[in-house]
């Protein structure tokens, strides 16, 4: 229930963005970027408005809500990640039968557990700092973890459904390598998603 919780309040986050010509990911982006990662106090000021439009009243709250909101996961770490999975971390993985629900049991919480990042913060251990989601996703806990991460792929390829990534096997581990050059070349692999599995 806290992770539904949280992904409700990054949400409600996303949506208090004052829309302008810029997109909203693109000022939410830099309005985050310079409130999280510079201190100077001219950068405060200029985010002050935005600051304003979303903030509770509730400082820790808020804190949090800017904490959730720098946990995304680049393309490229998923895949590294999806890429242990039956070897390295949990050798029993079956993309066929594991849901995303047995892959956070059994792989993503033992990642982050006891990091210096939070027991419940994969993508800062997998990222190694905080970083500003370019797409956010929702999923279902009790779909297959690989479908997930195909729908992840089959964004960063435009393509319309994560059906074709599957049917096409790029998940598969001999695939992988070929996937990632793809990707590399498009300028897709460093795309940033908030996905609350690997943030929450």
């Amino acid at each position: 229930m806290t992770s539904l919780t949280n992904c409700a309040r990054f949400g409600s986050l996303l949506s208090l963005v004052e829309v302008s010509e810029e997109s909203t990911t693109a000022q939410l982006r830099r309005t985050m970027t310079t409130l999280v990662r510079t201190g100077s106090a001219a950068s405060k000021q200029s985010s002050m408005s935005f600051m304003e439009s979303w903030q509770t009243g509730h400082k820790e709250w808020d804190e949090k809500t800017l904490d959730l909101a720098n946990r995304a996961i680049s393309l490229r770490a998923l895949l590294e990640f999806y890429g242990t999975l039956g070897g390295e971390r949990m050798p029993h993985f079956d993309p066929a039968k594991h849901t995303t629900q047995d892959v956070v049991r059994q792989a993503i919480i033992p990642l982050s557990c006891g990091s210096s990042h939070g027991d419940c913060a994969a993508a800062m251990v997998l990222m190694g700092s905080a970083c500003l989601p370019d797409r956010m996703v929702t999923h279902s806990w009790s779909n297959l973890f690989s479908c997930l991460v195909a729908a992840v792929v089959a964004d960063a390829l435009d393509q319309p459904s994560y059906e074709k990534v599957l049917r096409d096997q790029r998940l598969a581990q001999s695939e992988l390598p070929a996937l990632r050059a793809e990707l590399y070349w498009k300028k897709k692999l460093d795309t940033k998603y908030w996905i609350c599995c690997f943030a929450v």
